[in-house]
């Protein structure tokens, strides 16, 4: 099983150089990988304040490094934030991470710039053998010999469907060649969207010195809905996290980001007509049907249960205030006991599509009636197919998820190249 727990942390490992704060080395990360995880170097006076209000609410420590092995199950307010960035400002992507000048001087590596992949090729065998691109709107083929690998993230599910893989019924009504009968292309997609909370601060604690420093401090919390919650697909118990907060220092105001981390409500994608660069149809669906209605009480919840309750620690209801000068102000305080109104408010501010899909090319059996490929990123009834991205998750993962993206390509990329040999 490539995806169990000990050879994820491997994987994961070996991508990362880890650069804690205090420089102390925790055994657990990594040091030798390509990409720089560098913790904050400072604890602003705003971050220090809301640690130890979350604290309050939740009776939940401090976390130290929040992306140790020993604390991806738990939960608690941490000081700072890990950032994929290089100096003090510059966010490290794929392309200055992984594509660095050693390998783009590779003799076997190719790069096309200007160019939009469009759609798989295959054989009347069913045996992919190559990928349509346009290059500065001329048509180009890619011919792979032994496997083309799509790593295409959110679009992964869109260039199936442009490719004929997908449900047949409706790839025929917009005249797309059906290679593959598969309905649960796109069908399922999980996303972390979000909410923003608004409160009052104290101007004195002044935002981070560096650039880098987008959120300063933040937390990870369990569902205020139901603590002990069963994943709806597989019956098995979820994670703790549930809920990731995020704080913004915006002078006279923090910004209170909440992320739902596991959701219940899922959306889908899936291609308008036959035209590869044609925006496709997709939606989060995040308020609709019983699964909606459940996350719109989740967020209503996680006002109640941590904004409220943070400025009543602020304010000092039942101890010693931490800052009088923080407080909620948009949703108001006054809303705290209307659910009607503070439905209202959710309805109105979440975030929807927001920046993480997962789940639209779930990886498991033909015959579960749901995934696209199998644990080792094959797409079912065809060959010599595999995508390698975060598509193939069956569920989204329950934090910041670019590093998982890379550990996932590079597992399923390690399984393809131990077939070649």
């Amino acid at each position: 099983d490539i995806w169990n727990a000990t050879n994820m942390l491997e994987i994961l490992r070996e991508i990362e150089t880890y650069y804690p704060a205090d420089n102390t080395s925790f055994l657990l990360r990594g040091h030798e990988g390509l990409l720089p995880v560098v913790e904050q170097g400072s604890v602003t006076s705003m971050a220090s304040k809301l640690v130890p209000a979350f604290t309050a609410i939740t009776d939940l420590p401090a976390l130290n490094d929040y992306n140790d092995l020993n604390a991806t199950s738990e939960v608690g307010p941490f000081e700072r934030w890990q950032n994929m960035i290089f100096g003090d400002a510059e966010r490290m992507s794929a392309n200055k991470v992984f594509l660095n000048e050693d390998v783009r001087e590779r003799s076997n590596l190719v790069i096309r710039l200007h160019s939009t992949a469009t759609r798989v090729l295959f054989t009347h065998h069913k045996e992919a053998y190559a990928v349509a691109y346009l290059e500065n709107g001329k048509y180009r083929e890619a011919w792979g010999k032994d496997r083309i690998i799509l790593t295409a993230g959110i679009n992964s599910p869109v260039i199936l469907q442009q490719s004929g893989i997908g449900d047949a019924d409706y790839l025929d009504a917009i005249d797309v060649a059906v290679v593959h009968n598969n309905t649960n292309v796109g069908r399922v997609v999980y996303n972390h969207n979000g909410i923003t909370v608004r409160f009052h601060k104290n101007t004195d604690d002044e935002p981070s010195a560096y650039n880098s420093d987008l959120y300063e401090g933040g937390a990870w919390l369990p569902n205020p809905v139901d603590p002990i919650e069963r994943d709806v697909l597989s019956d098995d118990f979820r994670t703790t996290r549930r809920v990731q907060a995020a704080a913004i220092n915006l002078g006279d105001y923090m910004d209170l980001e909440f992320f739902s981390l596991q959701p219940r409500q899922s959306g889908y994608v899936t291609i308008r007509d036959n035209d590869p660069l044609r925006a496709p149809q997709s939606s989060d669906r995040i308020f609709l049907g019983e699964d909606g209605v459940y996350e719109e009480n989740f967020y209503i919840d996680t006002i109640r249960d941590y904004c409220c309750a943070l400025t009543d620690v602020f304010m000092g209801e039942d101890s010693v205030p931490i800052d009088t000068e923080y407080y909620m102000v948009d949703p108001p305080y006054s809303m705290c006991s209307d659910t009607s109104d503070l439905r209202q408010w959710v309805r109105q501010h979440a975030t929807v599509q927001a920046h993480d899909w997962a789940g639209s090319n779930r990886m498991g059996t033909t015959e579960d009636e749901i995934s696209v490929c199998n644990s080792k990123g094959s797409v079912h009834g065809v060959t010599k197919l595999t995508i390698a991205d975060s598509s193939v998750l069956p569920q989204i993962n329950n934090g910041a998820g670019i590093a998982l993206k890379y550990a996932v390509a590079l597992n399923i990329v390690k399984e393809v190249v131990a077939k070649r040999h």
